[in-house]
């Protein structure tokens, strides 16, 4: 549907019944037309839609809200923090729970940043543990927006340590996170698309649709399993 969109970075929202219309009136010659007003980076559209030269009834128009589309590097964040005695574990080492907190905390406020909404987490993909931290030494996080669905952004976090005395840098972790955004009323509510730039941006985000995919299709296994094991 982005051939439709009045200018690239904008993204088509509203309930799924108007990718249906729209996908089953639309050909080779007809096309999409659009008005309405912008207010606050939202823009709510009354879609009319032309086949053939014909208008079709005043029933098939369809209301739609575009959002202007967001770069990543508008969101992008970076932590930095010092591993102490009390953050290890008996090797001297970060506690996993730690790093999970940290990897939280992070994707969170990514999130925030590109919405600009209470957001909550759904899902946490992985977190790959790569290689240790160790006391002394410093734990650094960064993480971005990488996809983004109606009401859903997926945030990649990438972790390293860092030896203060060299300056030695080793990737440490890698996490993919899920969270929803909200509105006032503690609802779901839509999201900005976002807007790669580099190539690993890119390859995120050219990726981030099997992603999902895995995601919803465990979802729906263990729910399954849930029902079964409750029979």
């Amino acid at each position: 549907m982005q051939e439709f969109l009045p200018q690239s970075g904008w993204r088509l929202y509203g309930p799924e019944r108007i990718l249906d219309l729209l996908g089953d009136q639309i050909n080779e010659k007809g096309n999409v037309g659009f008005y309405g007003s912008y207010s606050g980076g939202c823009r709510m559209v009354y879609f009319y839609v032309t086949c053939l030269g014909k208008h079709l009834s005043y029933s098939n128009v369809i209301k739609g809200i575009i959002m202007e589309g967001k770069r990543v590097s508008e969101s992008r964040t970076y932590m930095t923090d010092l591993v102490l005695p009390p953050d290890t574990n008996l090797h001297g080492t970060i506690f996993g729970g730690r790093v999970m907190a940290y990897v939280d905390k992070i994707a969170s406020i990514t999130a925030m940043r590109h919405c600009r909404k209470a957001v909550v987490t759904a899902s946490s993909d992985s977190l790959d543990f790569l290689a240790p931290i160790k006391v002394g030494e410093a734990i650094q996080l960064e993480a971005f927006v990488t996809w983004t669905h109606h009401t859903s952004m997926e945030i990649f976090c990438r972790i390293q340590s860092e030896n203060l005395m060299t300056g030695e840098k080793t990737l440490t972790a890698t996490s993919y996170l899920t969270f929803v955004a909200l509105d006032e009323d503690g609802k779901p509510a839509i999201v900005p698309s976002i807007i790669p730039e580099m190539d690993e941006e890119w390859w995120h985000y050219n990726t981030a649709a099997e992603r999902r995919e895995t995601r919803l299709k465990r979802r729906k296994d263990r729910a399954a399993a849930e029902i079964s094991y409750a029979h």
